[in-house]
C-alpha cells in the first residue's frame, strides 16, 4: 500500500520546468507543482502518480467531510502542442473516500473514451497515453474564471479574463455567458459592467498572470476561483496554437498601398514586392519559414497585412512580437 504523493512545490524547484515532471505525475499535476513553487495560492493537492493501481493506494490523509474535486492528470495533457482540455474527466464536489475511489476510476476510464480518441485523431497522436490522478482540496467559488497572458484568439500581448458566478463547469452544463475583460498594458480596454467580481479581484488575477507566464517564459491559461475572500489557482496550462494565427489589419497597408487595387495589379505588383522582402529578411536572419504569401492579402480589392507573420519577423530580429 502507498499514499498518494502530496504537491508541494518541490519537485519542480530549481531549474525543472514542468515538462520535467510529466512523464511521473501527468501535464496537469506538473503545472499544479509548479504554481506552488511559485508562491501562489494553490488548494492542497495530491496525485496518484502514472502507473501506481489507485487499489493500493491509502486515502485515509484525506479529510472525509470535506470536498475534493478528482482531475485528470495526462502525460498528453496541457502541452505546448495541444491541452486535451476537457477531453478527460473533471469531477468537482466529491465528498467521502468511496465517492473519491470511484472519481478515480471514471478520471481513468475518461482515457480510452470516444471523445478522447476523436480529438487524439485529429491530432493525429496515436501513441499510448498514460494517465496520473490528481486529488485537490474543492474551493467552494464564489466566482470562477479562466485567465490568458496572451489573447489566444488574436495573438495580441493583452490579458484576457472571463469569468462566472460559482462553479466553472457552469459554462459548459448549463451555456452561461462569461463576463469578460482585457488588459492592454496597464489599461483595461475592455470590462463588463455590473460584475460580480470585485474590480480589486480581476486586477489580481491580471498581474499574476502575467507574473506567471514572465516566470514560465512563455504565454499561459490558468484557471482560477475566488472564494469571496482569496483567489486560488487550480490549474495551468501553455496556451496553444499561437504560432501559426493569421491577423490582417490595413492600419499599415492602408499609408503605404492606399485605396482599391485591381486584381491584375495585384497578381503583378504585390508578389513581386512580398517577395523581395522574404529575400531581405533571408538574407537578415536566415531559414525563416516566410512565403510571400504569408505577408499580404486582399479583402475587396484593398491590401491587409498578415500581423501574425509581421510580429514573427519583430521576434526574429529581437523585438517585442507587438512592435
Amino acid at each position: 500500500m502507498s499514499q498518494p504523493t502530496e504537491l508541494t512545490g518541490s519537485l519542480s524547484k530549481g531549474s525543472r520546468r514542468p515538462t520535467d515532471l510529466v512523464d511521473h505525475i501527468g501535464g496537469k499535476a506538473a503545472h499544479v507543482d509548479w504554481l506552488i513553487g511559485r508562491g501562489v495560492p494553490v488548494p492542497r493537492t495530491w496525485v496518484i502518480p502514472v502507473g501506481v493501481d489507485p487499489d493500493t493506494v491509502v486515502l485515509d490523509g484525506l479529510i472525509s467531510t470535506r470536498a475534493y474535486a478528482v482531475r485528470s492528470s495526462a502525460t498528453v495533457e496541457d502541452g505546448k502542442e495541444a491541452s486535451y482540455a476537457g477531453q478527460f474527466a473533471t469531477i468537482l464536489d466529491v465528498r467521502g473516500e468511496s465517492a473519491i475511489r470511484a472519481a478515480v476510476a471514471d478520471v481513468l476510464a475518461s482515457a480510452e473514451s470516444n471523445l478522447e480518441e476523436a480529438y487524439r485523431a485529429a491530432l493525429e497522436h496515436t501513441g499510448p497515453i498514460s494517465m496520473a490522478v490528481m486529488i485537490q482540496e474543492f474551493v467552494t467559488p464564489k466566482a470562477s474564471g479562466v485567465a490568458f497572458s496572451r489573447n489566444p484568439i488574436t495573438g495580441l500581448n493583452e490579458v484576457v479574463i472571463e469569468a462566472v458566478e460559482g462553479r466553472g463547469d457552469r459554462l459548459v452544463s448549463e451555456g452561461h455567458t462569461p463576463d469578460r475583460w482585457v488588459r492592454r498594458g496597464d489599461q483595461w480596454i475592455e470590462h463588463p459592467e455590473g460584475s460580480a467580481v470585485a474590480t480589486p479581484v480581476v486586477d489580481e488575477v491580471a498581474d499574476t498572470c502575467r507574473r506567471l507566464a514572465d516566470e514560465l517564459d512563455e504565454a499561459i491559461d490558468l484557471e482560477w476561483v475566488w472564494d469571496g475572500t482569496r483567489v486560488w489557482w487550480v490549474q495551468a496550462r501553455p496556451v496553444t496554437g499561437l504560432t501559426d494565427i493569421s491577423v490582417y489589419s490595413n492600419r499599415i497597408s492602408r499609408e503605404v498601398m492606399p485605396g482599391m487595387i485591381k486584381p491584375l495589379v495585384w497578381s503583378v505588383n504585390v508578389p513581386m514586392v512580398n517577395g523581395a522582402w522574404v529575400r531581405l529578411f533571408t538574407e537578415m536572419l536566415g531559414d525563416h519559414g516566410i512565403e510571400p504569401n504569408d505577408l499580404a492579402r486582399q479583402f475587396a480589392y484593398r491590401a491587409y497585412f498578415n500581423m501574425g507573420t509581421v510580429g514573427r519577423v519583430f521576434e526574429l530580429l529581437g523585438m517585442p512580437r507587438d512592435s
